[in-house]
């Protein structure tokens, strides 16, 4: 027997919230069943840091994921293929309750949309998300790419994500210390990179809705982080600003 699973893929928010989901069904279902996982060829490089850890996960890359190609695919080698874990835009290929869910629900049947939380959708124990979310470290890039360059910083320096529009104040900013913003630096395509900056980091200056906060969110949740680690986490927020998850008991939050 056969599963076969797909999620939206727009952006690597997506393999945040979903990359859980594919490890819980991996993990959970009888180990005589395949899982056999589609993923978009330009983000290949994101299961090695999402699944690299030897999961029992079989890989179909596809260069899109238009209807015609999943039709393809459906047709062919998965013609027989019943149980389909299709998320979003693609669950009206599905078989079971949850078919055509996306589209009543989210009122747009529209492949870029991925703004829904998939765990209330289709009634996943939201504890999943935290509960089954892992991460490989790749620890040649970090040394044969960042190696020289850290070594380079002769002061501390903090990692901030995302803050256009937004800024740190003062007070937690000093002469002493270079800041580095993330979404600067790295890009979808080397994204899990800036784990070398986050671990390196003297303290992390976080966003309440950046895609920066949710990966570190879930580093924490996941246990990767030491007690100090933890405690130079800062969460800065406006007022109004609805912080989408439980702050970390260890974390600093600041409403600004």
């Amino acid at each position: 027997m056969t599963c076969l699973i797909v999620h939206p893929q727009n952006n690597v928010r997506d393999f945040l919230v979903y990359s859980s989901i594919v490890r819980y069904i991996c993990q959970t279902y009888d180990p005589s069943i395949e899982i056999h996982y589609i993923v978009l060829d330009k983000f290949s490089q994101y299961c090695e840091y999402l699944y690299g850890d030897g999961l029992n996960i079989h890989y179909v890359y596809l260069d899109d994921l238009t209807d015609n190609n999943l039709l393809r695919l459906l047709m062919g080698d998965h013609k027989n293929t019943k149980d389909r874990q299709f998320y979003g835009y693609f669950d009206k290929y599905r078989f079971d309750t949850f078919k055509g869910m996306f589209q009543s629900h989210a009122g747009s049947l529209s492949l870029e949309n991925s703004d829904f939380n998939p765990y209330e959708m289709y009634k996943i124990e939201p504890s999943v998300h935290t509960r089954y979310f892992a991460f490989t470290r790749n620890m040649r890039v970090e040394t044969n790419k960042w190696k020289n360059s850290l070594e380079r910083f002769k002061f501390k320096f903090n990692a901030i994500s995302s803050i256009r529009g937004f800024q740190i104040p003062k007070a937690y900013i000093t002469e002493t210390t270079l800041n580095v913003y993330l979404d600067s630096m790295f890009t979808e395509t080397n994204f899990f990179e800036s784990m070398v900056i986050i671990m390196n980091a003297s303290k992390i200056y976080l966003r309440h809705n950046d895609v920066y906060t949710l990966f570190v969110y879930l580093l924490q949740e996941s246990g990767t982080f030491s007690d100090e680690k933890s405690k130079s986490i800062h969460l800065l927020h406006k007022g109004e600003d609805q912080v989408p998850f439980e702050i970390p008991a260890k974390w600093k939050s600041s409403s600004v």
